[in-house]
């Protein structure tokens, strides 16, 4: 029987952990924050790309698409920050393209990634293997979105200049000839973004948002003839929310500026000042992304230019988050990565590209900051803020042991139970030690390594005894397996638990088994 892992929910209480930290000195060095003090350098010494979306998957992992040049590059994350990159290598993945082109990312309900880039429609397995991957002719696509029934959509240029072009696929990677002519819808110009908003796609176009209905033909019963237009507003992203209002972010003149719109693409009037609300983050600003939140409120990437701080210098970009309730008002902001920036250098700037939100409330957020003092590589950046937009420093993190194990014998294997806690996430690692009672007594033995533990049907690479797993936090049930022959009479055992921050910073835990002689057999 194979390992399993079942989470159970989130974490009310850890309880009494009888967990200890590492390294030392008796403080809580291992922390639930999101990387390193709440930010994670993208790129790797494998692969380095300027993030241009970001995705959060069902579980809670972080996706990142970036462009390197003519291809796709795609890193993933732990919910908690960690490098977790695709295959045995856990390295980012490459995709090539023909073009130059800034790719888009969805991920579907069951955790299938979608890109689009260039010419290139792809659709990968969690794993990274591709499920599917196409080309379009005369295209160059970007933003992607992924609907109800696992369909794929994108749009960008259609790469002759002046229009562009809206693209369906089906699930097994075919285009979908239903779908406008052949497949291929041509737009006004080229598209911003794209969404799924029910049995309707969206796309920001020139600043308007236009729908389209499943044929691919105009949505006539939309805004104005199928095209929805806010005076003064110039959209640039798109976001349907759950129900069923339609929000777009973009600026007025210098100004931030959010509009939601109706179903039927007219401005709803319990938002904002008919509809809109907008603005002055920076001299000049503008909202680069959006991501909407579950009770209707809205988080908003700015991008605000300021003038330079010393002669000779550029312009000064600066990265801010803001926060709209559901009604539109302004409710709180949060800065970038602001010890990166050094106004003594000659680049002063900090730009978020994407956002994103994870299924705890918790915001993402894409972009790239100045070139360092060492090398002048610009640095490409994920940070999260906590519900209550503030930068997710974390606490520490902790491991508690609910409960004490249950041991079963059925057959020749024996099989462990037992109920841990975590207060946020980290890289679980369990494995399976005895205790020579005989030679040294049951208190303060050595422990010595069973050779055949595992967890989930994962196991670590360069440990094959041991088991683990990334958990994102709360309380799991562990099962465990063992051969009977590896268990001797007068002989205690015990379940050894680390939990490590994104960082490598651990806590511990251990969980004594009963007595061999005490496993209950299962018929």
């Amino acid at each position: 029987m194979p390992w399993r892992l079942c989470l159970l929910g989130v974490i009310v209480s850890a309880g009494a952990s009888g967990a200890s930290a590492a390294p030392t000195d008796s403080i809580w060095w291992a922390m639930t924050a999101f990387g390193d003090n709440g930010l994670v350098t993208v790129q790797d010494s494998s692969a380095i790309a300027y993030p241009n979306a970001v995705a959060v998957a069902p579980d809670g992992s972080v996706l990142v698409a970036g462009d390197a040049g003519a291809a796709i590059v795609l890193f993933r994350f732990s919910a908690g920050g960690r490098r977790v990159g695709f295959g045995a290598k856990a390295q980012p993945r490459l995709l090539l393209t023909q073009v130059l082109c800034n790719p888009g990312l969805a991920v579907r309900p069951d955790g299938t990634i979608v890109t689009a880039c260039g010419d290139v429609v792809a659709a990968l397995r969690k794993d990274g293997t591709v499920e599917s991957l196409a080309r379009v002719g005369y295209a160059n696509l970007g933003p992607v979105a992924a609907d109800g029934l696992g369909r794929t959509v994108a749009a960008g240029a259609d790469g002759s200049g002046g229009y562009g072009v809206l693209v369906r696929f089906l699930r097994n990677g075919s285009l979908d000839r239903s779908f406008g002519t052949s497949g291929r819808v041509a737009l006004p110009s080229g598209a911003a973004a794209v969404a799924i908003d029910g049995g309707r796609i969206l796309v920001a176009v020139d600043g308007s948002i236009l729908g389209y209905l499943d044929d691919g033909s105009l949505d006539q019963s939309f805004g104005t003839d199928g095209t929805a237009t806010v005076a003064g507003f110039t959209a640039s992203s798109v976001v349907a929310q759950r129900d069923g209002g339609i929000v777009a972010a973009g600026a007025r003149g210098d100004d931030v500026a959010v509009v939601r719109l109706r179903k039927d693409g007219t401005p709803d009037p319990s938002f904002g000042t008919a509809g809109m609300t907008s603005w002055h983050a920076a001299p000049l600003s503008t909202a680069v992304a959006l991501a909407s939140r579950r009770n209707g409120a809205v988080d908003v990437a700015v991008l605000g230019t300021f003038p330079a701080v010393n002669v000779g210098q550029d312009t000064w970009e600066g990265w801010r988050i803001q926060r709209l309730t559901a009604t539109g008002r302004l409710w709180r902001h949060a800065d970038g990565p602001t010890e990166l920036i050094d106004p003594t250098e000659e680049c002063v700037q900090e730009v978020p590209v994407a956002v994103a939100e994870q299924p705890d409330g918790k915001t993402i957020v894409a972009g790239t900051a100045c070139p360092d003092r060492v090398d002048a590589d610009t640095y490409s950046l994920l940070m999260r803020y906590t519900p209550e937009l503030e930068r997710d420093v974390g606490r520490p993190l902790k491991l508690a042991v609910v409960g004490k194990p249950v041991a079963r014998t059925a057959g020749l294997r024996v099989s462990l139970t037992l109920h841990v806690a975590l207060n946020g996430p980290a890289r679980f690692i369990a494995r399976v030690r005895h205790v020579s009672a005989r030679a040294h007594g049951a208190a303060g033995a050595p422990l010595r390594l069973l050779g055949s533990s595992s967890l989930g049907g994962v196991r670590a690479p360069s440990a094959p005894d041991t088991a683990a797993a990334d958990l994102s936090g709360g309380p799991a049930t562990i099962h465990l397996e063992l051969p009977a022959a590896e268990l001797r009479a007068g002989t205690r055992y015990a379940v050894s638990l680390v939990a490590y921050d994104a960082r490598g910073y651990s806590v511990r835990a251990l969980a004594r088994l009963p007595a061999a002689a005490t496993v209950t057999s299962t018929p």
